[in-house]
Parts: C-alpha cells; sequence; structure tokens
C-alpha cells in the first residue's frame, strides 16, 4: 500500500493516491510511515479540493506532527481553503495559528492581520474580542511610526469600544500614542475624543476632561468644546472657577450656538451642587430671558433665591415678569415662564389665586403651547371658575386661541378631554354640557373644518390641504400655522404620494420657501424637491434663491443638486454662478468632499474647463481615503498632455492615501504602453507599489485589477514576445498577490516551459491554489476558464481537472450552466488519464449510473444523487453490476431519510448484494463488511433489533480483521442494545395504562 501510494504521489494520480491513503493511514495509525502516508493524502484531497476530507486530515496531521517542518506550509493551506468557507471563526483561528508559529516573519505578520480581519467579521463578543488582543499584539511587533502599527492599534482601539470595554480600550490607545501615533494630528485628535468618551462610559470625568482638552489642544471645534464642558460638568471634583472660563469661552466662540445656553445652565448647576447659591441663582437670572427651559431655569433661579421674607416675593416676581415682556409672544419660554410664574411664584409663595388666574388666563390667549404646560393650565381654569359665567368665559377664551393654533393638537383637544372627565362628576357635569355645545360650534368653523380634514395622511387629506392652501382661509393661517400645513403637505408630496405625482412636492416646497424666504433649510428643501422631480425652470428657481442666501456650513449635496439644476437647464450661466457661490461657502466653511469630482464635471461639459480643474485640483487632497480624490484626480490626469502625466502621478504618490496604488498602476501603465515599452521602470514602480502597502496592513490599496489583467493579457496574447519577457510580466503581476490579475498571471507562469518541472502532485496543488485566491462570482470563473481550456487543448487534462475541481469547490455563486461545464471537464479529463479506476463507454445501458459514479469520486455528492433519482428504474435493473461504492451511497441517503419504505428498499438493495457478492473474489473483505454492517445500521435505524443485533454479530464475526471503521467496535454494540432496550421500555411505559384499563 505504502508503495502504490508512493507511486501515486509521484505521478499526480489523485484518486488512486486517496484511495489507498486513506485505507492505510486508517488501517495503520501506528506505523512508522504513518507520517508520510498521510501528508500525501493531505496533498491529494488538496489538489482534489475535497475540501471536508481535507481540513479533517489536515488537522489530523497537524494534531499528530505540530513540530514537523511541513506543519506550517499546512497550516497555510489549511487557512486558504477555510478562507472560502462562511465560518470566518475558524478562518481566523486558523491564520491566527500561521502568525503564532512566526510572530514576527512576513508571512506570520500577514496571516495575523487576516486573522484580525476574519474575527472582527464575526458579530459575537468573545470573537471580536481575539480580534482586539491579537490587533494589541500586532501594535507591538509591527515597526513603530508605521501606518501598519496605527492600524493594528486602531483596530483595537475600535473593537474593545465595539464589546464596550472602555478601560481596555484606553489602555489600547495609550499604548498608541506611546509609539507616536497616529501620526497625522486629525487621527490623533480623533483618538483622544474616543478617549474622553471611553473614560466618561467609566465614570472617570476628570481623565474624560484631559483628554477632550489633548483634543482640542490639535484642533479646537464646537463637539470638542461642548464636550469638555459636559466633562467638567459631571466631573465632582471640578469647582465652578474651573468650569466658568470654559462655558464662557464657548458662549463668546459660538454666539448663535442654541446649545450655548445648556452649557450656561450646567454651569449654574455646577454652583449649586457646591452650594454658591448666589452665583447659582445669578446664572440662572440670566437664562431667564434667553432660555428659561435649559434645566429649568425658572423653577431653579426660585430655589436658589433662598428663603424670602413674608411677603418678599416681588423681586422674584418682577425677575419673571421681565423675562416674559422681553420676549412676550416667545412660544418657547413663554408658557414655561408664565407656569411657573402662575403657580410657583402666585399660588404657592404669594398665595394670590387671582394673579395665578390671570397668568394662566395669558399663557392660554397670548402664548400657548402644545405641550403640558399649556393644557394643565387650560384644565385648571376650567377647573376652578369660581361661576358659570366665569367658565364660559374661559372657555370662550380658550376657544378664541384654539382656531389660532389649529397645529397644536394637544391644545386643541384639552378641552374634550375636561368635558370627558367632567361629565362624569355631578358638580361639574352640567358645566361640561355647556362646554360640549360651545365646542360643537367652533368644531364647525370652516377652518378648523378644514384643518382638520387635511391632518389625513391619505388621498382625503391631500384634496383638503389643496382647498386649504388655495383658499382665502390660508391667508387666515398665522406663520406657525401655515409653516406645520405647507411642511407636512410637501413631505407628503414627496414622500407619499405615487411617483408620477411627486412632481407637485417642488410647488409645495418653493411655496414654504417663499413664505419664509431667510430660511437656508427651506431653500435647501426647496432645491431637493426642484432637481428630484422638478421641471428645469423650478430647478433653476429654487438654485438662484438658495444662492441668494448665506449658507451655515458647506454641504456636497447642496453643491452637487446646484449643478444639476444648471444642467438641466443647459446653463453656462447658471453653473458659473453655481460655482462662484460654492467656492465662497467652501472658503467660509471648509471644502466639502463627496461630490466635487460631479461639480467639475458639470462645469466641463458647458466649456468651464479650467474652472473644472482648478476645482478638482483643489479636492484631491481634501480626504485622500476617499473615493471623490481619486475621481478628482483621475479627471486632473485625464486633463494633462501625455508627457505631463508621469509627473503629476509622481506628486499623487506622495500622498499617503488608501489609492496610492491606482496611482502607482497608472504610472506603471504609461511606462508599459509606450511604443518601446520601458519594463524596467514598469517593474520598479510595480513592485515599490506592492513593497509600500505591505506596511500599510488593515489599509485599501487602490492598485487596478483591469490595468494589471491588461498586462498579462497583452504579452500572453503576443505570439512574438519571448518567454524571458512573458516571465517577466507574469512574476511581477503574480507577485503582486492582487485576485484575479495574480491568479491569472501564476496560471500563465505554470503554461510556460522550464528546465527543472515541477513535481505532478506539485504542480497540480499549485494549479489548485490559485482558485483560492479569487473571488466568488462569474467574473472570477470566467478569468480562469480561459487556462482551463488551454490545457485540455495541450492534453494536460490533470492540471485542467485539478483546476476546474477548485473553481467547483470555490466559485460557487455561478450558473449551473457554467457549473456543468466545470463537471464535465473534470469529469473528462480524469477519464482520460483512468484517474477515477472509472471508464465510460457512452453507449453502454449503464452510462448514467457510471456517471453518477463517477460523480460521487469526484466529490459531487449531489450530482451523484440526482443522477441517481433520475435513473431509479436503472439502477433497480443493473444495481448488482454499478460500483460498490454507489450502491453505499444510496442506501446511505435512503436511511437517512427514514420511514419504512426507505428501509424497506435499502434491506432489498444490500441484502440482494450480499446473496450476490458475499463469497466473490471481486470485491475485498472491507467492502463487504461496509455493506453487512450498513445493512445492520438499516435494521436498527427501523427498529428492528433481533435483526440488527444477527447482522452486527456477523459483522464482527466474519470480518474482524477488516478496518475499526468499517465493523462495529464493542462500545458501539453496547450503544446498540442501551438503545433498544430503552425504546422497549418507552414502549411499554406508553402501553402500561392501556393494558391496566382493558384489565380494569
Amino acid at each position: 500500500m505504502v508503495k502504490l501510494v508512493d507511486l501515486y504521489h509521484q505521478h499526480g494520480r489523485l484518486f488512486g493516491l486517496i484511495r489507498v491513503a486513506q485505507r492505510f493511514v486508517t488501517s495503520h495509525s501506528t506505523d512508522k510511515r504513518h507520517h508520510d502516508v498521510l501528508l500525501k493524502l493531505v496533498d491529494g484531497l488538496d489538489a482534489a479540493s475535497r475540501h471536508n476530507d481535507f481540513v479533517a486530515s489536515a488537522r489530523q496531521w497537524l494534531d499528530l506532527y505540530p513540530k514537523d517542518p511541513a506543519a506550517a506550509g499546512i497550516e497555510i493551506r489549511l487557512a486558504a481553503v477555510l478562507d472560502r468557507q462562511s465560518d470566518r471563526r475558524a478562518s481566523g483561528t486558523a491564520h491566527e495559528v500561521v502568525f503564532r508559529r512566526n510572530p514576527r516573519s512576513v508571512v506570520g505578520l500577514r496571516h495575523g492581520v487576516i486573522a484580525v480581519e476574519q474575527f472582527a467579521g464575526v458579530n459575537n463578543k468573545a470573537v471580536y474580542s481575539r480580534a482586539a488582543t491579537l490587533a494589541e499584539e500586532l501594535l507591538a511587533i509591527f515597526p513603530p511610526k508605521g501606518v501598519s502599527a496605527e492600524e493594528a492599534g486602531w483596530q483595537a482601539v475600535a473593537q474593545w469600544r465595539r464589546g464596550n470595554e472602555w478601560a481596555k480600550s484606553n489602555s489600547a490607545a495609550t499604548k498608541l500614542l506611546a509609539k507616536g501615533l497616529p501620526a497625522a494630528g486629525e487621527r490623533k485628535r480623533q483618538l483622544h475624543l474616543m478617549m474622553g468618551e471611553n473614560f466618561g462610559r467609566l465614570g472617570q470625568w476628570a481623565n474624560a476632561t484631559d483628554s477632550y482638552g489633548k483634543a482640542r489642544a490639535v484642533r479646537d471645534d464646537r463637539d470638542a468644546h461642548y464636550l469638555s464642558i459636559t466633562a467638567l460638568s459631571n466631573n465632582q471634583a471640578a469647582k465652578p472657577a474651573q468650569m466658568e472660563p470654559v462655558v464662557t469661552d464657548y458662549l463668546r466662540k459660538y454666539p448663535a450656538r442654541a446649545d450655548r445656553f445648556d452649557r450656561l445652565g450646567l454651569l449654574a448647576v455646577k454652583y449649586e451642587q457646591a452650594k454658591d447659591l448666589a452665583n447659582a441663582s445669578r446664572i440662572f437670572a440670566q437664562l431667564l430671558p434667553l432660555s428659561a427651559r435649559s434645566h429649568r431655569a425658572a423653577s431653579a433661579f426660585l430655589r436658589t433665591r433662598g428663603t424670602e421674607p413674608a411677603g418678599g416675593h416681588a423681586a422674584s416676581e418682577k425677575a419673571l415678569v421681565d423675562a416674559i415682556n422681553r420676549n412676550p409672544n416667545n412660544d418657547e419660554k413663554g408658557p414655561y415662564l408664565r407656569f411657573v410664574l402662575a403657580f410657583e411664584v402666585y399660588r404657592d409663595r404669594m398665595k394670590q389665586v387671582e394673579k395665578t388666574r390671570a397668568t394662566l388666563r395669558q399663557l392660554v390667549s397670548t402664548s400657548p403651547s402644545n405641550e403640558s404646560y399649556t393644557t394643565n393650565a387650560a384644565s385648571w381654569l376650567f377647573s376652578n371658575a369660581t361661576s358659570d359665567a366665569e367658565f364660559n368665559a374661559e372657555v370662550a377664551r380658550y376657544l378664541v386661541a384654539r382656531k389660532r393654533v389649529p397645529h397644536m393638537t394637544s391644545f386643541r383637544g384639552v378641552l374634550a378631554s375636561w368635558i370627558d372627565s367632567a361629565r362624569r362628576n355631578k358638580d361639574t357635569k352640567n358645566r361640561a354640557a355647556s362646554a360640549k355645545a360651545l365646542l360643537k360650534t367652533a368644531d364647525a368653523d370652516p377652518l378648523l373644518a378644514a384643518w382638520v380634514a387635511g391632518e389625513s395622511n391619505k388621498k382625503k387629506g391631500d384634496t383638503a390641504r389643496e382647498g386649504l392652501l388655495a383658499g382665502n382661509l390660508y391667508k387666515q393661517l398665522s406663520n406657525d400655522a401655515a409653516r406645520n400645513l405647507l411642511s407636512r403637505h410637501a413631505y407628503y408630496l414627496r414622500h407619499s404620494v405615487p411617483g408620477n405625482q411627486r412632481s407637485r412636492s417642488t410647488g409645495a416646497y418653493g411655496q414654504l420657501a417663499k413664505r419664509f424666504p431667510k430660511e437656508f433649510t427651506l431653500a435647501v428643501d426647496w432645491l431637493a424637491a426642484a432637481t428630484d422631480y422638478g421641471p428645469p425652470e423650478a430647478a433653476a428657481e429654487a438654485a438662484r434663491h438658495l444662492m441668494s442666501l448665506q449658507a451655515p456650513s458647506s454641504s456636497s449635496d447642496v453643491f452637487r443638486r446646484l449643478m444639476v439644476a444648471a444642467d438641466t437647464n443647459k446653463s453656462a450661466d447658471l453653473a458659473r454662478a453655481a460655482h462662484t457661490w460654492i467656492v465662497g461657502v467652501e472658503k467660509a466653511h471648509g471644502p466639502a468632499f463627496t461630490y466635487a469630482y460631479q461639480v467639475g464635471d458639470t462645469l466641463k461639459k458647458y466649456k468651464l474647463l479650467d474652472l473644472a480643474v482648478s476645482y478638482w485640483r483643489s479636492h484631491v487632497s481634501v480626504d485622500p481615503n476617499h473615493y471623490d480624490s481619486i475621481y478628482c484626480a483621475g479627471r486632473v490626469l485625464e486633463s494633462l498632455e501625455e508627457a505631463q502625466k508621469p509627473a503629476y502621478l509622481q506628486e499623487l504618490l506622495k500622498i499617503e492615501s488608501d489609492y496610492h496604488g491606482s496611482f502607482s498602476a497608472q504610472l506603471a501603465n504609461w511606462h508599459f504602453r509606450q511604443e518601446k515599452p520601458n519594463l524596467v521602470e514598469w517593474e520598479k514602480v510595480v513592485r515599490a507599489s506592492r513593497t509600500r502597502q505591505d506596511t500599510r496592513a488593515f489599509r485599501g490599496w487602490g492598485f487596478d485589477e483591469g490595468l494589471a489583467q491588461g498586462w498579462v493579457d497583452a504579452v500572453r496574447g503576443n505570439k512574438e514576445a519571448t518567454d524571458a519577457l512573458k516571465r517577466q510580466v507574469y512574476t511581477v503581476v503574480r507577485d503582486l498577490r492582487l485576485h484575479r490579475p495574480s491568479a491569472a498571471a501564476s496560471l500563465a507562469l505554470l503554461e510556460l516551459p522550464v528546465e527543472k518541472p515541477m513535481p505532478p502532485t506539485a504542480r497540480l496543488l499549485a494549479f489548485q491554489a490559485v482558485t483560492t485566491t479569487v473571488g466568488n462570482s462569474t467574473t472570477d470563473w470566467d478569468r480562469l476558464m480561459p487556462y482551463v481550456q488551454s490545457g485540455l487543448a495541450r492534453e494536460d487534462y490533470m492540471a485542467a481537472a485539478s483546476l476546474a475541481s477548485g473553481m467547483l469547490a470555490n466559485i460557487t455563486s455561478v450558473d449551473e450552466g457554467r457549473r456543468k461545464s466545470g463537471r464535465n471537464v473534470v469529469a473528462q479529463s480524469y477519464s482520460r488519464v483512468g484517474a477515477v479506476g472509472l471508464t465510460i463507454d457512452e453507449d453502454s445501458p449503464l452510462a448514467p449510473l457510471l456517471q453518477a459514479a463517477l460523480s460521487l469520486r469526484l466529490g459531487d455528492q449531489e450530482m451523484a444523487l440526482e443522477t441517481y433519482n433520475a435513473n431509479k428504474a436503472l439502477f433497480d435493473q443493473h444495481r448488482d453490476e454499478v460500483p460498490a461504492d454507489l450502491v453505499l451511497f444510496v442506501c446511505e441517503r435512503h436511511i437517512a431519510a427514514g420511514g419504512d419504505e426507505n428501509h424497506d428498499r435499502v434491506e432489498d438493495i444490500l441484502r440482494g448484494w450480499v446473496v450476490k457478492h458475499s463469497e466473490s473474489k471481486q470485491f475485498d473483505d472491507q467492502t463487504k463488511a461496509k455493506v453487512q454492517l450498513l445493512l445492520a445500521r438499516n435494521f436498527a435505524k427501523s427498529q428492528r433489533f433481533d435483526l440488527a443485533r444477527s447482522e452486527f454479530t456477523t459483522v464482527k464475526n466474519r470480518y474482524g480483521e477488516t478496518p475499526r471503521r468499517s465493523r462495529p467496535s464493542l462500545a458501539s454494540v453496547r450503544r446498540f442494545w442501551l438503545r433498544r432496550s430503552t425504546t422497549r421500555l418507552n414502549w411499554s411505559s406508553r402501553n402500561w395504562p392501556t393494558a391496566v384499563n382493558s384489565t380494569s
């Protein structure tokens, strides 16, 4: 057997190798030659792409011989196969093993990076925590000050944060900073911000303050400043005096920010916590006319004023009244201030109910809001009216205010809610009836009726809103009500109506923007609707309106839409005006990326090439890792003369970018496609790019696969190209490790003549290994298939079969037509060389069954079963003539399916086989034992235990010398009898009550 294994391995006869080697390693596990035979079996299984068997055998070999010199190679091959499967945890573990073997080698580090990526791709904390741990190890190993070290540390920080391991995340961040990384200031700033958040999650606010301070030292902005104040506020050890200058600076720097008052409120709270009520009250008083709701400033102001003498609440009253008078109709502050004045000052402190009543009437009548301050005030007025006349007057005042604010649905319904509650009380049921009549009359008001009808989000609501907007009733609406109506209607028209009606949203957004012509956000909404659904003239009008305003920030989408408006109107003037406005905005607020290339495209389209090129150039380095950067760079490159392109590409290569590979590929291609190709410079550029990328773990490369594939195709298809030239090009592209192009180059190299040929099995392994380096799509399949056909053409059938088998196993997302062609190649190729021990005569009546057996031996069980099912009648007619492995396979599938019909069929097939072949010299004892054992298993599965026992005993007695895998062990027999006893006990337990009942 060992000599056969050696011969099969030596000549690349995979199926003979697999068959004999499997028998040997199963039967002779203690033989000293087990090591070599199992290793050769691993080669055979790998070359034949029998992935499941390869994984099992490779793991077995590694468990037995972990320190063998060949172990490193087996580990790498195992990792490559596991990459093709869906278990990323198993794949990551395999790559980690390669890394552990030699963690400081180039290969080890490469696999360590892949392991981190695979672990990080599993949404399980235990697994992605392994990514974090391994990334920290890589951080310690990679050269300091390098991209790889920085990215490894970043991975560790991110994966620990992902699992809410805030302390571990900051520990990794500290290690990263200790190496002087990140190198770029902006990224270092981002790291400090993340550390600040982590410290905050841990309640370590002093450390959070320090981290936010470091982030601000790199570059200060509103967000970092805001977070610094939050950290100081939460830091119990920080003094108010430490916090006040930070808050004051925020108010100075961001005078238009609405949240500035919240920051000021935090300072007041800080003073109150420090028992410094005077300063706390002073700041709360500042907030009263500005943002009284911030930290409930009005209530806090009263609370921090301390105990006032009886009748001495005039100062508090005056402060609140002054704040109200400074913004008498402010819907944000007015209701809250009046509510606090009425209840906390007049009612609770001054005990003056009439002032309470008067103030609440002002709240309801002049500054209602759609929240509890107003609804509670109205309910109090209804419930505390001193007479029926006063109650009716309160209701009347409420109904007048209600009509003015129909958009406030909670306020609009407060009287109905009060009526529903009051009608159950004998003391108030008459007032409830009176209020109900008044409410019914008010609900019939044309404006209110139209408004309520327009609240529906259906077609009826659409019609009602259109009527309201078109008639005189619209003129009666306040600005707030009109904003509410138009906003709802415009949104409905843009998002809810059928697509062919959405152009109507353009008019609605335009009407809204014109009603509030100074509001930039509304102008943006109008432009968006107009460019998505409106006619060209509407887009132009919306664009000009927007450009009449000052933008609060740079927005790439707004810039894009302005150019869309210019393009739909075919207007160079509008494009030029948009460019001028965009440049002004970016000068004030910084450049925006994402659609910069599109802005330039529109300028170029309307003969404004100088403006376009200038704009593209200005955005290449805004974010070098964003696709917008490479798009802009590519357009600049197209605008240059041919001789100018290398210099510009060299300039681009100086930028640290995830697209440096694209620039290198274009520069190399420039050298390659010259009239006399400069292959020296070409190779120099390509190899330099690969070397550079090897120091940028976890980062993108952007090397153009199309160009690399073009180089391979160019020399492969050039009949005048020498073998030396081809070898140079193929080798360079292969060494890129660039998926499809490198796979194609590897296969092309294997086609070239060599002085010393590779051993046959090693050569087949090389063909198969290529299929693990490509993707899983029809494009990948089609890229490799020409090399299969080339192998067939030169009658290199084993190479063609190995490559096609690898494609079938590793490129699975292809259509059935491609898979069928691949199966045909494999079957025909192996048949040509007799590699599967089976020759098929197409004229034989057994041809379909032999084809099924061939598919089975090639590892395609699905096709084998499908062919059998399609030819059951033929199988029944010739089942004594088909290969034994097909008989066993068919019976195993019937047993797995279960049911009396399947078990009876298996018994019939196997008993017939035993009767015919039990004494035949055509089959060895191992095969006969397998058949007899399967028959026993069939009886056991069908719970015919006496027959099963008989068959097991026959196998034990008759085939005792066969390998253990083919006969029942003593333990398996014990398990069989235990199962039999348990089954009978269960049967008896189920039937016992019936027996008792029948006896009684």
